[in-house]
Parts: C-alpha cells; sequence; structure tokens
C-alpha cells in the first residue's frame, strides 16, 4: 500500500475535513530516525487491510513544522487518529505490530458496533434480543446500552433502563435516555384528571407537571412544577426539572430560562 506524504498546506483539508467521513491516521516522522523507518511498514502493511475505511497518511515534521508544532509532536515516531475533525487517539514509539493492529481496530466499527445500527432500522421487537445478546458478551458495549435503554424506556421499563446506563460513564446523552425513560412512564396520563387534582393539591402537581413534559407540553410543565416548587413540593418538583433540563439540552431556551428561576427559587 501506498501512503501518501501529507504537508502543512494540505492538512486542513485532507485531515481534519476528511476526518468527519473517515477516520485517517498521520505518521509523523523524519528521514533521519531509525525508529520511524522500522514503525512505517507495519503501518503499511496493517493499513493494507484497512483500505477503504481509514485513511493513512506520513507527515514529515522537518518539512512541516506548522502542523507538528500545533499537535505539540515533541519525539517521533508519533501517530495520531483523527475522526470527526479532532484527534481522537494516538501512540509514541516503534510499537509491536500487536499494539498497531488494536490501535486500527479501534478506530473503525466491530461487529456489534455494525449490529447495533442495524437494530436502530429495525422494529423494537426485533431489535431488543439482538441488543441484549450483543450485551451478554460486552455488558458496558456504549451503543447497545443505549438503544436498548432507549427501548426499554419508551415501553415504561424505566428502572431496568436505568440499571443497564448504571454500566457505562454518565455523561449529556446517558442523562437524556435516563431522563426519556422517567418521561415515558407519564405519557398515558390522564392529563384533565390529573389537572383537576393539581388545582388544589401540590404533590399532583408535580405529577400533572411531569405529565405535561412527557406530552411535550414543556412550558406548561416547568409552570405546573414551579408552582408546586414554591407550594412547597421543592425536591420533587426540582427532580423533575432536572430531568427536562436533561432531555432537553444545555441550550434549549427553556432550559436557560427555568433552571435561571429554579436557582432564584432555591436559593
Amino acid at each position: 500500500m501506498t501512503v501518501a506524504e501529507m504537508t502543512d498546506a494540505a492538512f486542513a483539508a485532507d485531515v481534519i475535513e476528511r476526518s468527519r467521513t473517515l477516520p485517517v491516521v498521520v505518521d509523523f516522522w523524519a528521514t533521519w530516525c531509525g525508529p520511524c523507518r522500522q514503525l512505517s511498514p507495519t503501518i503499511e502493511r496493517i493499513a493494507a487491510d484497512y483500505d477503504g475505511s481509514v485513511v493513512v497518511v506520513k507527515m514529515d515534521v522537518d518539512a512541516n513544522p506548522r502542523t507538528a508544532g500545533t499537535f505539540g509532536i515533541q519525539s517521533i515516531p508519533t501517530v495520531m487518529a483523527f475522526k470527526d475533525g479532532k484527534p481522537v487517539d494516538g501512540f509514541l514509539g516503534a510499537q509491536p505490530e500487536a499494539i498497531v493492529r488494536d490501535f486500527f481496530a479501534g478506530l473503525v466499527p466491530s461487529e456489534d458496533d455494525r449490529a447495533v445500527e442495524r437494530a436502530a432500522s429495525m422494529s423494537d421487537e426485533q431489535a431488543a434480543p439482538i441488543l441484549r445478546e450483543i450485551l451478554v458478551r460486552i455488558v458496558d458495549h456504549r451503543g447497545a446500552i443505549l438503544a436498548l435503554a432507549r427501548i426499554l424506556g419508551a415501553r415504561g421499563q424505566a428502572d431496568e433502563a436505568k440499571a443497564l446506563l448504571a454500566r457505562i460513564p454518565e455523561d449529556d446523552e446517558v442523562r437524556r435516555v435516563a431522563a426519556a425513560a422517567d418521561m415515558a412512564a407519564s405519557v398515558s396520563s390522564d392529563l384533565d384528571a390529573l389537572a383537576a387534582a393539581a388545582s388544589s393539591d401540590p404533590a399532583a402537581r408535580v405529577v400533572y407537571g411531569r405529565a405535561l413534559a412527557a406530552a411535550g407540553l414543556h412550558t406548561a410543565a416547568f409552570e405546573q412544577l414551579m408552582n408546586a416548587l414554591q407550594a412547597g413540593e421543592r425536591d420533587a418538583a426540582r427532580d423533575v426539572m432536572l430531568d427536562m433540563f436533561a432531555l432537553l439540552g444545555d441550550e434549549d431556551p427553556l432550559t436557560v430560562r427555568y433552571r435561571r428561576e429554579l436557582a432564584s427559587a432555591l436559593f
């Protein structure tokens, strides 16, 4: 496999932008570097197995000091992988072939990753057994956990969904899936009956607020929850509002507005 030489001038287009479509591996080297000459054939041999799914380029740090400086390349060989316009993995030195193979394998979807992708186009009934089978083999497979938790949440099985999500580190996406599972339990609620109960009971107002949120009536939900909080249901109303913030995301105007109002009411 012939590996193209990269330049400072072409780096933005041929590495950063191209990595938004395919992973790009950059082999930072120099002509005088013995370990570089030892590592490069290994990279090229392994890269041939990924032809079409991973792009590999070489970059002479002496001829292209700007890029080397930008990414803090202080010793060579340095190998760096880019995905979605940013560096995501890498290693230093002339590593054994097994390590280089593991590095490349981590850049492309595994068979289980592809199974999760295929499951996304299936019905929930078809997808769930496939996702559970993956989780028997890999108990913390993030994609399978998120996909199955969404299915369970939509079925009203919030506790099982959240138990699954506890296997992986919490981040914004995990919080959104957990919040959606909590909200889904209120989707089928009788809004008229809940509204009647909420008119004289702050605790019922929290339940009504959650049901409004589940129905997608977010502004009305926040208003009910703020009223409930001010009437004494501080913890319960706050918890539902936090779920809504997670579900809507930090940039949503309603999150910005009611997060500020919640903080003012609590503190």
